[in-house]
């Protein structure tokens, strides 16, 4: 499995968390993004399981093609030939804003990533609530439909700062279904190709201009550019 997500949003500490050991370099150390993949093992519940950090999405106008964009989806495919069965998509409670969404509508180019796709949503412990009660109100707010469709409602809620094996069974038992369902694929290099790359084209663009129409009404307001 490959653990994916924005930079500095907590994708070591939940690697980590998984694998019940500090083996991945994460916010504690002095450098907190991760530069290159770096793949471990580790047994739970009676299942090996392979577990491989990521560098995260890369914000940059100059990165325009999937290799570029997401680096350490790349090099994961490289580390566990022919590639992964499931996608990790950590995304922090407290920073689900307008680069997750980006992130989000960048990753639908790959056409049938959604089927790989597990998210897991870290920092619960600030949000004050129970674990059912949060993930009944994650399911019935308009603000996670995109993401739950784009992920088949396949939500794991992790606290980082636990031991819980509840969390860890959980997220076993949704990695087991999408293997189950889809075993004989995996996450391979033919995911970034030419149309993969024509459709992340139009996202980027779409991005750039909305950006630039917010761009222009804010400043256009203070007069400025008349």
């Amino acid at each position: 499995m490959v653990v994916f997500g924005l930079p500095s949003s907590g994708v070591s500490s939940t690697a980590n968390t998984i694998v019940e050991e500090k083996l991945f370099l994460d916010g504690v150390s002095l450098d907190v993004t991760t530069k290159k993949c770096q793949m471990e093992r580790c047994v739970r519940f009676g299942y090996v399981l392979q577990v491989v950090d990521t560098p995260g999405f890369v914000f940059d106008k100059k990165m325009r093609t999937a290799e570029e964009l997401f680096p350490g989806l790349k090099q994961s495919i490289m580390l566990m030939p022919p590639g992964p069965h499931v996608v990790l998509l950590v995304l922090p409670l407290n920073r689900l804003n307008e680069d997750i969404h980006h992130m989000i509508h960048c990753l639908k180019c790959f056409e049938n990533l959604s089927r790989h796709v597990i998210v897991i949503l870290t920092k619960i412990d600030e949000t004050g609530h129970d674990r059912v009660g949060l993930k009944n109100k994650i399911y019935e707010s308009e603000n996670f439909s995109e993401l739950l469709e784009f992920c088949g409602k396949r939500v794991v809620l992790f606290d980082n700062t636990s031991k819980s094996e509840t969390q860890a069974k959980e997220l076993l038992d949704a990695v087991i279904e999408v293997v189950d369902g889809y075993m004989s694929n995996c996450f391979t290099t033919d995911y970034f190709s030419q149309e993969t790359n024509k459709r992340l084209e139009r996202v980027l663009q779409d991005y750039e201009n909305s950006k630039k129409s917010v761009s222009e009404r804010i400043f256009g307001s203070f007069g400025f550019g008349k």
